[in-house]
């Protein structure tokens, strides 16, 4: 007896390259939120959210932004 992986071989429902580049390339130019990103482009603002922080830009702070003082 081995024990086996549990995980998926594939994964049937990722979002595809295309997507992904809109995703990016909007909060790039736009610098729009999760939200904002998930209503323009169809996926759900958590899937939006997924995307940026696989691809590293999760936080607006690495895009310029100035934080707002509290």
């Amino acid at each position: 007896m081995f024990d086996r992986s549990s995980r998926p071989h594939s994964s049937p429902n990722k979002i595809g390259a295309p997507k992904t580049k809109r995703i990016v390339s909007l909060r790039l130019r736009k610098r729009w939120g999760a939200v904002r990103l998930g209503a323009e482009t169809g996926v759900a603002p958590s899937t939006a959210g997924a995307v940026l922080h696989r691809c590293g830009i999760r936080h607006p702070m690495g895009l310029g932004v100035k934080p707002q003082p509290r």
